[in-house]
């Protein structure tokens, strides 16, 4: 995907080179959880080989790692590079806005049967985290894990969004009717020129079942997540609410 690349790994390349040419000290890339791929099961540690399994988003992502770690490599600049868990919080387009979209139109739907695991971090707890990464002296040149400490199931992650909307749910399949489903819906959106949101990488990602290591981030940047699930979805609820996208 020609945008992605344009994104994920040229404006890196033209980000680093700008941060060297102005003497920039430290380097911090967000990077994803999606590194690890989709296949690998249980918890997944820094040391984890990375596996391009999830389409351009995955390829893409790891590019820019790669450049990143090169710019390292070669001396004059300090990189640090972060691998979130699934971010979500107010204004999260692929886990709060887009799924209650899909919800209220009924097709929303969780692969797996919704036991796919799911590792959320609130976006200010890695906020909290890219500004360790910033500024403490032994986070050089290293790769951190963000995320909750274990995992949810999918399907607890997303029952709240139904309530919210007052409906009943989620509708739980299996991941081989999610991931032909998604086929078709992408081919349609495709050639109708839009975006389709539920990918079949998407769903590849929500059948998982891994979750990731905090371990490191604890040891040298003293980070843990502070907010709960609960606390987390209650701050969600109330921007969704204000920004008139459910009813309860």
């Amino acid at each position: 995907d020609s945008d992605m690349w344009r994104v994920n790994v040229l404006a890196t390349r033209n980000l680093i080179a700008a941060a060297k040419q102005h003497r920039v000290r430290r380097f911090v890339q967000i990077s994803s959880i999606v590194a690890y791929g989709n296949t690998a099961q249980g918890e997944l540690d820094e040391d984890h080989p990375v596996h391009a399994d999830g389409g351009s988003y995955v390829l893409t992502k790891l590019a820019s790692e790669h450049t990143v770690m090169a710019a390292h490599a070669s001396g004059g600049i300090e990189v640090v590079i972060l691998r979130p868990g699934d971010v979500y919080g107010p204004g999260s387009r692929p886990w709060i806005i887009a799924p209650l979209e899909a919800i209220t139109k009924n097709q929303f739907m969780l692969p797996a049967k919704g036991e796919g695991f799911f590792r959320p971090i609130y976006v200010d707890d890695l906020i909290r985290g890219i500004d360790l990464a910033v500024r403490h002296p032994d986070a050089a040149g290293e790769i951190f894990n963000l995320s909750c400490e274990g995992y949810i199931t999918t399907k607890e992650y997303f029952a709240p969004h139904y309530q919210w909307l007052g409906k009943k749910g989620p509708m739980l399949v299996s991941t081989k009717l999610a991931l032909r489903v998604s086929a078709i819906a992408s081919r349609v959106a495709d050639l109708m020129g839009n975006l389709n949101e539920a990918s079949p990488a998407t769903v590849a990602q929500l059948a998982t079942k891994s979750w990731f290591s905090i371990k490191k981030a604890e040891r040298i940047l003293g980070w843990k997540p502070e907010i709960s699930f609960e606390e987390g979805m209650k701050r969600s609820h109330r921007w969704a609410k204000d920004n008139n996208l459910v009813k309860h």
